[in-house]
C-alpha cells in the first residue's frame, strides 16, 4: 500500500514538474493554459484508469467502492471551480480588464481581487446547486448579481457579464458532466 501511495505521488509530481516546464516555455495564452490543464487531467485518468486495472486486484477492491469514486470525482469537480476556472476566466477577460483598469485609473477605485472571490463563490454556489439539483436557486443568484452591477458604464457591464456568464457556464457544465457521472456510478438508493 505504502509503495503504491509513493509511487502515485511521485508520479504526479514529476508529471506535473514536466507539463509546468514545457508550460514555461510557451507563450502565455488561453490556448497554453487549456493544454497544461489537459495535459494534468490526461495525467489523472491514466493514474486512475491504472489503479482500477484488474491486474491491481487488491487495489481494486480498496478503490472500486462506487461511493468512494463519486466522491472523489465531486472533490475534483469543485477544485477545477477554483483555480482552472477561474485562471482561464481571467485569461478570456484580460484585454478588456486591462482596457477597464487604464479608462477608470483616476475612478472609483474597486476592492482588491473581490471579482476574483465573488466568481469562486458564485461557481461554487451554481455547482451545489446543481449536484442537489436546486434549479431555481440558480436563478435568484443571477438576480442578485444583475441587481449590484446595474450602475457600471457599458464597457464595464460588457465586460461582467461576460465574465459572469462564462463563470456561470462553466460551473453549469462542470455540474451536469458530474449529476450525469452520479446518476450511471451511484446506486439508484443513494442518487
Amino acid at each position: 500500500g505504502l509503495v503504491i501511495a509513493i509511487l502515485v505521488f511521485m508520479t504526479f509530481f514529476i508529471s506535473h514538474l514536466a507539463v509546468d516546464m514545457v508550460k514555461s516555455k510557451c507563450e502565455d495564452t488561453t490556448r497554453s493554459f487549456v493544454g497544461d490543464q489537459a495535459a494534468h487531467m490526461i495525467i489523472i485518468i491514466l493514474v486512475w484508469h491504472l489503479l482500477f486495472h484488474p491486474g491491481l486486484s487488491s487495489l481494486q477492491r480498496y478503490f472500486s467502492e462506487p461511493t468512494l469514486i463519486c466522491i472523489s470525482v465531486v472533490l475534483l469537480s469543485y477544485t477545477i471551480m477554483f483555480q482552472p476556472a477561474g485562471i482561464f476566466i481571467s485569461k478570456m477577460t484580460k484585454g478588456w480588464r486591462d482596457k477597464i483598469n487604464e479608462d477608470d485609473k483616476n475612478k472609483g477605485k474597486s476592492l482588491e481581487s473581490a471579482g476574483k472571490y465573488i466568481g469562486y463563490l458564485e461557481r461554487f454556489l451554481i455547482l451545489t446547486f446543481i449536484i442537489s439539483q436546486q434549479y431555481t436557486a440558480i436563478g435568484f443568484l443571477i438576480a442578485a448579481k444583475s441587481i449590484f452591477r446595474y450602475n457600471t458604464n457599458r464597457i464595464t457591464g460588457e465586460y461582467i457579464l461576460f465574465g459572469t456568464l462564462l463563470s456561470f457556464s462553466i460551473a453549469v457544465f462542470v455540474g451536469v458532466f458530474v449529476n450525469l457521472f452520479l446518476s450511471l456510478f451511484l446506486p439508484d438508493t443513494v442518487w
